[in-house]
């Protein structure tokens, strides 16, 4: 840990409004879950939002790039603790499985803010701008760090990194007497993409997917229609699977709870699994995360929201690091899987505009693009995009439908009553080395959400202190990973 400069532009207040005042403070970098961003940072501004010298208004300030400071990929929280701590926090959400790893191996993480401006709130950065790399010093998992590891060993030479996150021991940040249970619940749902068209027969039975749908559909990456809504109108007609990369424990949650399998071996990642990339009208295809620099965003042409879907196919079988043409977790560059459908996209704001863009696809018009199109069944005709998202997201699809699950509408009281299992505990990790003010920092925020409202949680998960409603806190019914 160190004591970083923080460099400011703007006025900070009325006393000091000409002097361009550089902060110190204690700096801490974050990793981790995409899904649970929006709570994590909401608990950092909550937990930073106190007077101190040079934050005299008392609301923590904050800075990102390309996004609201809760929806982005990287971001910044700069204020004071309740015990008068100046803390920096500085985030890239890489993933909970990439998270654990760094974390564990201390690996430098890139495009970490160094800059924001006082008595702002939410300066947008230019992207790439005003950013250096470092270690990260916590990381938030929507998992165990137990099961990110065991997910990590199915990959080509994951056994390595699931042995680095094992021997770090890492540990769970607070100070309550429970805090090994988790910080919060982190949940998901199924979401249609933005259908122009909906599908008759699923709108009639209330877009209801059940596990053996789910199971289906991640380990094959197509399901026939009409095995889901038993009408044989819909037996032409496909739905495909869109979601994310080896880094997220989001995508070790949906796929263990679909599979029922637990979230070791197979399980985690399925050997099976195929997953579709889409080309967007404009944008061409993404084309490898890894240039020899580290995580490297640009490698991913920009995802565009609401534009037209010109071409998809499964995502290519992947290549040996470095030949820069293979799907890896974006920080651990040799470690790669070599099965066709494996990977899929950084984070889970690229799913989200990706099923914004309009289906379903009519494949008689497909037939004539450029680039065709790949992965589905002979005879197909139509398919529409789903993808399990972080709760967060699935209100981000412009036009997506929310889908039940196993006949269950995804609702807090269903959640906490066992009726909806596919949710997790969230977790916040750091070393057993970390100390000082960057531990009291780290205790202070698993502590912030521990005690957080519903609302203050978001949309992102729900608050532990409402599973103590009837409910023995972490016994949930249905709940399959802890």
């Amino acid at each position: 840990m160190k004591s970083y400069k923080l460099i400011t532009a703007g006025l900070l207040a009325a006393s000091i409004a000409s002097v361009a005042s550089a902060l110190t403070g204690t700096v801490v970098n974050v990793v981790g879950a995409t899904a649970f961003r929006t709570a994590a940072v909401n608990a950092q501004i909550a937990q930073l939002s106190h007077v101190g010298p040079n934050l005299l208004g008392g609301v923590a300030q904050t800075a990102s790039i390309g996004a609201s400071v809760t929806g982005a990929a990287i971001s910044l929280v700069y204020g004071y603790d309740a015990s008068g701590n100046e803390i920096i926090y500085r985030n890239h959400w890489t993933g909970s499985a990439a998270g654990a790893y760094d974390l564990s191996n201390g690996s430098l993480i890139s495009q970490l803010p160094t800059t924001v401006t006082p008595a702002v709130v939410n300066v947008n950065l230019a992207s790439g701008s005003d950013t250096d790399s470092a270690a990260p010093d916590m990381s938030f998992g929507d998992t165990q760090a137990a099961d990110l590891a065991a997910a990590l060993a199915t990959g080509i030479g994951g056994s390595t990194y699931s042995s680095a996150i094992t021997a770090a021991g890492l540990v769970n940040a607070g100070t309550t007497v429970d805090k090994n249970i988790g910080v919060a619940a982190a949940t998901f749902q199924w979401v249609l993409g933005n259908s122009a068209i909906a599908p008759a027969n699923w709108a009639a039975l209330g877009y209801n997917l059940t596990q053996q749908n789910a199971a289906q559909l991640v380990a094959s990456g197509v399901l026939n229609l009409a095995t889901v809504t038993g009408n044989t109108a819909d037996a032409t007609s496909y739905i495909a699977f869109v979601g994310r990369n080896e880094d997220s424990g989001s995508r070790i949650a949906y796929q263990a709870e679909s599979l029922a399998g637990g979230t070791t071996g197979a399980a985690a990642f399925g050997a099976s699994t195929n997953q579709f990339m889409l080309k967007q009208a404009g944008v061409a295809y993404p084309t490898g995360p890894y240039t020899g620099t580290g995580l490297d965003l640009n490698a991913y042409p920009a995802i565009a929201a609401g534009t037209s879907i010109t071409g998809f196919k499964l995502w290519p079988r992947l290549q040996a690091y470095p030949a820069n043409t293979g799907w890896t977790v974006s920080t651990i560059p040799a470690l790669t899987w070599k099965t066709v459908g494996h990977s899929g996209y950084n984070g889970g704001g690229d799913v989200k505009f990706v099923l914004a863009t309009p289906n379903p696809v009519d494949l008689t018009v497909a037939a004539n693009w450029p680039d065709g199109f790949s992965g589905l069944p002979a005879g197909a005709t139509k398919v529409y995009f789903v993808s399990c998202l972080g709760s967060s997201d699935v209100a981000g699809v412009t036009g997506g439908t929310p889908l039940k699950y196993n006949g269950v509408t995804y609702s807090a009281n269903a959640v906490y009553e066992g009726q909806y299992s596919l949710f997790t505990w969230e977790h916040l990790y750091y070393k057993p080395s970390l100390a000082g003010v960057a531990k009291t920092a780290a205790d202070g925020v698993a502590d912030t959400l521990d005690g957080m409202t519903a609302a203050q949680i978001g949309a992102a998960g729900l608050p532990n202190n409402l599973f103590l409603n009837g409910l023995a806190r972490g016994q949930v019914a249905g709940a399959r990973i802890p």
